[in-house]
């Protein structure tokens, strides 16, 4: 069995300038430009002439609406850039598509078929599965009478089925995780010549030879020395990454940085609790984890073993108990060499566990924090508030960890004076890390808002850039294919424009102020237990003093607790003897200074200390 990293061998035939502006940093900051990654290679896939040239008619007509009307679904500035780049170089994607694109499939499918293969499995996520089906194409163009696999963690029953039934050249989809699917193919052609086992996962073409394939019930698959505790998430040793770092060697890429990712789990443990309204994660996939003693070696041998700097964590969410544990144990495991590292996690993370993350190095966090409004989060189901997510980012700042998240907006059913409200907290919090966007919500397959939209979401169909990839696919075959959809979103117009508009100004305001590090409200004790505040989160900074009551109030406010949460803490230090009423008030007057945020009754600081308790 061999991989291949056919993605080195394309972006070493790209010219530079598209590769670094379009495919390696536009298409992750902007999600819902998915179908220019997966559009230059669509027109490929096709046989008929006139089918492959409806591909390419909409993929141009695509790029010149974006052009000319610079209009997304995102804020970032990325996108300007990539708007400003088509602009002077449309010549280089027809050429790019026209030529390098048939050469480079032409060269991959004889590599593939020199090896001598009896399956070849094509991977897919939401990018490339125009990139696969004109792969498939070529090998059968080239000759190769083997199984064709296509399979991915997006890759839904209904698309598999949609797939299998639209293109001709595929003998199988996989739904979901593939790697025992797979195993059993091979293995059943393997031992019994022709045999394929019968599997739930894999979705078969009825155009293939019956004979050919019998199915029989596979035997349950045994793995020597197999150390997962749950089938289906395999330990990586390192081995598939080497022919990798063969290929990066010989190409213009080989002296850049390298992110290599490990899995921790599947899923999300939140989806059996209370999906969030917009998820794509399917309703029936179960949540998967390998074990702390599983996780840790696994992750230390990938350092080691590749000379890693930077490794990305690919799970959803990050179990808690992997929080509690194996990130510690990382720390420990890996402190003679400080790295960088990825995880995607919730909020709702103690102190001291968010505090384990910074040991590890430089750690950037993918938290789910999506709104500053605890209305909205409610109306999205994400189980958290406002001042969680505040919190969180102040903390974050404290140990120098960068958060990345966005900001959703454009709900079905949601209020307008929610942005009004968040809006006027995210001027009190231009000191934290910025959200790198603000982009409407999307309407993804398997999500509840696609589900349960109703009436606000009037008439739902696959986005129209699909037809770039789809251009000959029937409506019922498009609606099982498509992953994102557009609805009508009738009821977020008229009043809701301005505040949504209002949100979007804010934001880009509060990235200029995060990427010039002006903005800041720092608080450093002084003489007596009294304290000084710095507050630049303006146009002008302003220093302020405070009494040893006021200081002591704002370090009982270091977790978000409520009233009698922050007496309990004063009354177990020195200034016991001045607890009174007037706490509550002091409170509220450093609320209105912008130094303590006030939700619900509770409370939180969101001064950062000067070499308090962290690395500020």
């Amino acid at each position: 069995m061999s991989v291949y990293y056919a993605n080195l061998d394309f972006y070493e035939q790209l010219p530079e300038a598209f590769s670094t502006s379009v495919l390696k940093r536009h298409f992750w900051d902007n999600p819902c430009l998915f179908w220019l990654c997966d559009g230059i290679f669509a027109t490929h896939a096709y046989s008929d002439q006139s089918v492959a040239k409806a591909s390419q008619d909409a993929l141009d007509r695509t790029i010149d609406r974006l052009v000319a009307d610079n209009k997304d679904r995102a804020v970032g500035d990325n996108l300007d850039q990539l708007v400003e780049w088509l602009s002077g170089n449309i010549q280089d994607v027809g050429h790019v598509v026209g030529t390098i694109i048939p050469s480079f499939l032409s060269t991959l499918a004889g590599q593939l078929i020199s090896g001598g293969y009896d399956v070849i499995g094509l991977g897919t996520f939401f990018n490339q599965t125009s990139a696969c089906l004109s792969l498939a194409r070529m090998l059968r163009l080239h000759g190769y009478s083997g199984l064709i696999i296509l399979g991915g963690a997006g890759v839904t029953d209904s698309m598999a089925r949609g797939l299998i039934r639209s293109f001709r050249n595929l003998d199988a989809v996989v739904v979901g995780d593939g790697e025992l699917p797979l195993g059993e193919i091979c293995r059943a052609l393997a031992t019994q010549g022709s045999a394929m086992p019968l599997s739930d996962q894999v979705i078969w073409s009825e155009r293939r030879d019956s004979q050919r394939f019998e199915q029989v019930k596979p035997e349950p698959v045994r793995r020597r020395g197999e150390r997962t505790t749950t089938p289906g998430i395999p330990v990586l040793t390192g081995d598939g990454y080497e022919r990798f770092f063969k290929i990066r060697s010989q190409t213009r890429f080989a002296g850049e940085d390298v992110q290599i990712p490990f899995e921790i789990s599947r899923g999300c443990y939140w989806v059996a609790r209370s999906k969030c309204t917009f998820c794509g994660i399917a309703d029936d996939f179960k949540m998967k984890a390998k074990t702390p003693h599983v996780a840790v070696p696994e992750i230390v041998g990938l350092a080691e073993r590749l000379d890693a700097d930077y490794l990305v964590c690919a799970d959803t969410a990050l179990p808690k108990n992997h929080i509690r544990v194996t990130v510690p144990q990382l720390a420990e495991s890996l402190k003679m060499r400080r790295r960088s590292f990825f995880f995607e996690v919730r909020v709702d993370i103690p102190k001291e566990e968010l505090r384990a993350f910074s040991q590890l190095g430089n750690v950037v966090l993918q938290p789910g924090i999506e709104s500053l409004s605890t209305p909205l989060l409610t109306h999205m189901r994400k189980g958290t508030s406002a001042i969680q997510n505040i919190q969180f980012l102040r903390w974050c700042r404290i140990f120098g960890i960068l958060p990345y998240y966005n900001i959703l907006h454009g709900f079905p059913g949601e209020d307008p004076t929610w942005y009004v409200g968040m809006k006027s907290l995210m001027r009190h919090v231009f000191h934290l890390s910025a959200p790198r966007t603000a982009t409407q919500v999307m309407l993804l397959r398997n999500s509840p808002l696609l589900r349960e939209g109703g009436q606000h979401l009037g008439v739902v169909k696959p986005w129209d850039e699909y037809r770039i990839m789809y251009p000959a696919v029937d409506a019922e075959s498009l609606d099982d294919l498509a992953y994102y959809f557009n609805g009508d979103f009738s009821d977020i117009d008229g009043e809701g424009i301005k505040p949504r508009a209002d949100l979007i100004s804010t934001v880009r305001e509060w990235q200029r102020a995060d990427r010039s590090g002006t903005a800041f409200l720092m608080r450093d004790k002084v003489d007596g237990g009294s304290c000084a505040v710095y507050d630049g989160r303006m146009d002008s900074a302003v220093e302020l003093t405070l009494d040893s009551v006021d200081a002591a109030i704002l370090d009982a406010g270091d977790e978000a607790t409520d009233l009698d949460g922050v007496c309990e803490k004063l009354e177990r230090g020195p200034e016991r003897a001045t607890l009174s009423s007037h706490v509550l008030q002091r409170l509220f007057d450093m609320a209105g200074k912008g130094l303590v945020l006030e939700e619900r009754g509770k409370f939180l600081d969101l001064t950062i200390p000067i070499n308090i308790g962290g690395r500020s």
